[in-house]
């Protein structure tokens, strides 16, 4: 049986350009447990490069992704859970029961959602 998974974004997706910006993400899990990460396009690394005097560049818990929009985004995690490399990519951050800001139901939780 596939995981099922429900994503938070801190952005709207009418902020963003999917082509070129980032995002970062709750990804809550059916069985309560909470991840954070951050999904990136390969154009938007090379923005960010191109914009800093740093020599390198990096993001604890980063995705890249083709897109950045819900069916990508969906497509990515669920191959991603798939293939074994969630607790690899993403970042564990506690369960429903415990964060502040999060219903406790994972069935209320409304997907993409924004509103904490």
């Amino acid at each position: 049986m596939k995981k099922k998974f429900k994503i938070k974004t801190f952005s709207s997706f009418s902020e963003i350009n999917s082509l070129d910006d980032n995002i970062d993400v709750n990804i809550i899990l059916s069985d309560g447990d909470v991840y954070f990460g951050t999904l990136i396009t390969t154009q938007n690394i090379v923005t960010q490069m191109k914009n800093s005097d740093d020599s390198f560049f990096w993001i604890d818990s980063m995705l890249i992704v083709k897109k950045l929009d819900e069916t990508n985004i969906k497509k990515a995690i669920t191959e991603i859970i798939d293939n074994q490399y969630f607790n690899k990519i993403f970042f564990k951050i506690g369960t429903l029961e415990l964060l502040e800001g999060f219903k406790k139901d994972f069935d209320e939780i409304i997907d993409f959602d924004t509103n904490w």
